[in-house]
């Protein structure tokens, strides 16, 4: 595993989205953070697992990322993808009511971890999808997008897959 690294010293902005909160905020609402962001801070977030909050997720990473002025619109979309697939992952392939997360910069790189609570045997793995495939692509996708990637299980049967993103393109 290369360029894996903890998160940053700094104290996580904690968010914590409710389905209420996820209509809300999808709608135009104030996003629910009691902090102002500041550059420097990771963020950890939990939501519901449904695919309502996808979008409230990128929203936030979106929120995020401008508070760490990170303007590059290439590295922008490969966080913002690389997040969305996998929340969608743990939504679809787990039997978790509470997927949970973690975004932080170091060493210039984005790191991006998501964690369900399990409740299925499988390891997410990348596979070789067919072109009639309507799914199974995110893993490679991430695959293709990160600079490094990794799983990991816990004994409590959850699975957390982390991505790294790098601030600078890749030759």
């Amino acid at each position: 595993m290369r360029g894996k690294s903890s998160s940053a010293t700094a104290t996580a902005v904690d968010v914590t989205l409710t389905l209420q909160q996820i209509e809300e905020w999808s709608g135009g609402a104030t996003p629910p953070l009691d902090t102002p962001w500041r550059s420097g801070h990771p963020v950890a977030f939990s939501l519901p697992s449904t695919e309502r909050g996808v979008p409230a997720c990128r929203r936030l990473a979106r929120s995020w990322l401008d508070s760490e002025q990170v303007n590059g619109e290439g590295v922008r979309y490969a966080f913002l993808l690389v997040l969305s697939e996998l929340v969608t992952n743990a939504v679809r392939h787990s039997r978790s009511a509470l997927i949970t997360g973690r975004f932080w910069r170091a060493s210039g790189l984005l790191f991006v971890e998501v964690r369900d609570q399990g409740g299925t045997p499988s390891r997410p793995r990348v596979v070789a999808a067919r072109r009639s495939d309507a799914h199974g692509r995110g893993l490679a996708l991430i695959a293709a997008t990160a600079y490094a990637w990794g799983r990991r299980r816990s004994g409590d049967g959850g699975c957390a897959v982390w991505a790294a993103v790098p601030l600078t393109p890749v030759p």
